[in-house]
């Protein structure tokens, strides 16, 4: 992010600054939210957070880390941090790259963390409320909840502001009226006893981001600024993590490279409840994706490390041997077939053979578009398709 606005610090400037007032003896105010569309409530929160102390300090999550649906964020984070430093009553704005402002908080020390009236009760569904006002008072400040008038820009913004298509805010409305949400979490507890396997290929995924510079001066290619990197789960792995918050044991099997530092970065990154049981290819490495992205993520350049025609040790005897034996154990296996390599013809078999309830997803990318469908799985009781993989198969 390009800082024009001198209100707008890194996070590495803004704990300096927080040091600076609090050295200075001045009192330091500390608010983080999304601020996605800011709104009344939100103008009068922060009016009210800043006769606090003598200095207020807004942070908002970053577009990763925003969890309130498809859609969200409308505003991407630079444009958020604008807005909020457009208005008087903040002295200093910065975004933060993580899912709870516990790190900011440890950071910054405010001597007052404010919070909505919405949360006086330490109600939150995440239990990141309890966390942060842990933070507070280990650094020596004291959490306050502020008695303005609260509106949800959630509510907001899906009511008035188009983020739904007509079509899938009728289909939401029949469907809020069918289940309410105590009966869907009902629903979801029951899934907890239920065994999970998950086969397929692992991959990691990489988003560079970047400032886009314009055309290159000495030739007819785009040149951009690199800003940071954010590092990801996917693939089967992805898929585990997901499931492991339903279930209460996952099991995977997946294919590795044998580069140490990636195995180290896959193992540490898995759920505590997922069990995996790894092989490894020979002659090729972890599938990594690099994909270099802007602030708002519009895909610029993608780069894929694997190798096609990737070869198991002992020629993956040692999987078919597995999936023979142990398939039939679980309530439910979920194919993540995405074309990198791992699975093969004669995994199928077995999986297909044994599996009570089987889920297959077979991806098109870039490596195999036009030679992997669904046909490869002569069952399945569920497939998850777009619009060209269906095309593909039939």
């Amino acid at each position: 992010m390009q800082v024009t606005d001198k209100k707008i610090l890194t996070l590495d400037e803004l704990s300096a600054k927080s040091k600076e007032c609090r050295d200075s003896g001045k009192k330091v105010v500390l608010c983080h939210g999304t601020f996605d569309l800011i709104h009344t409530g939100h103008i009068r929160y922060l009016k009210s957070a800043r006769e606090k102390g003598d200095v207020l300090f807004v942070t908002v999550t970053a577009d990763t880390f925003v969890n309130k649906g498809p859609g969200r964020p409308v505003f991407p984070q630079d444009l958020r941090a604008e807005n909020l430093s457009s208005l008087s009553c903040v002295d200093f704005v910065s975004i933060n790259h993580a899912p709870t402002a516990v790190n900011v908080i440890s950071e910054l020390k405010p001597h007052a963390y404010a919070k909505g009236n919405d949360y006086k009760n330490l109600d939150d569904a995440t239990g990141n409320i309890h966390l942060e006002k842990q933070a507070v008072e280990e650094g020596g400040g004291k959490i306050f909840f502020t008695d303005e008038i609260t509106f949800s820009s959630t509510e907001l913004l899906n009511d008035h502001f188009g983020v739904f298509p007509e079509e899938t805010k009728k289909y939401l409305e029949k469907f809020s009226k069918k289940y309410s949400d105590v009966k869907i979490i009902e629903i979801l507890n029951s899934l907890k006893q239920l065994k999970v396997l998950v086969i397929g290929d692992t991959i990691i995924d990489e988003y560079h981001f970047t400032t886009p510079l314009g055309q290159s001066a000495k030739g007819t290619h785009l040149a951009v600024q690199y800003n940071y990197l954010e590092r990801f789960l996917g693939g089967s792995l992805a898929i585990s993590n997901h499931l492991a918050g339903f279930v209460e044991s996952v099991t995977v099997v997946s294919g590795l490279g044998r580069e140490k530092e990636n195995e180290e970065f896959i193992r540490s990154n898995l759920s505590g409840n997922i069990f995996p049981e790894f092989h490894y290819f020979i002659d090729a490495p972890t599938v990594l994706k690099q994909r270099f992205v802007d602030s708002d993520l519009n895909k610029l350049f993608e780069v894929y490390f694997y190798k096609e025609n990737s070869k198991l040790e002992n020629s993956g005897k040692e999987v078919c041997s597995w999936l023979e034996k142990k398939v039939g154990d679980f309530d439910v296996v979920i194919v993540s077939d995405f074309g990198n390599g791992f699975i093969t013809p004669e995994m199928i078999k077995p999986i297909c053979k044994h599996s009570r309830y089987l889920a297959v997803n077979t991806q098109i990318n870039s490596g195999n578009r036009g030679y992997h469908a669904i046909t490869r799985y002569p069952r399945a009781d569920f497939v998850s398709l777009n619009e060209p993989e269906a095309r593909l198969a039939t």
